[in-house]
């Protein structure tokens, strides 16, 4: 079969030789409680979302997506790439956003 390996093993990672603190206990386990792990989920969801906006953000503000957008709809107004490229922003946020409308 394959030998490839994918990952450590367990028994030959690095441990830390002391022992937790009581404080670092507690927070062990309050982050780690069952009802916590839905709290734990949406901070990442959230986070997720954040990040694509970013990103959406970031592609948007560079001169390539005003050169792609005067290609296909010629404008000499500035003004007007502005205000298509913020409508389109805030199209995708909204949909990145309410996307659970669009799941079932």
């Amino acid at each position: 079969m394959n030998n490839i390996k994918y990952a450590d093993n367990i028994d030959n990672l690095p441990m830390a030789e002391y022992q937790p603190s009581h404080q670092e206990m507690q927070i062990m386990d309050t982050l780690f409680k069952p009802e916590n792990k839905k709290a734990i989920n949406n901070i990442m969801d959230e986070f997720r979302d954040y990040a694509f906006i970013a990103i959406i953000f970031a592609l948007f503000s560079s001169p390539f997506i005003d050169t792609y957008i005067t290609k296909y709809i010629p404008s000499n107004n500035p003004y007007f790439v502005l205000a298509l490229k913020t409508f389109a922003f805030i199209i995708i946020t909204w949909l990145v956003q309410n996307r659970s409308l669009f799941t079932s």
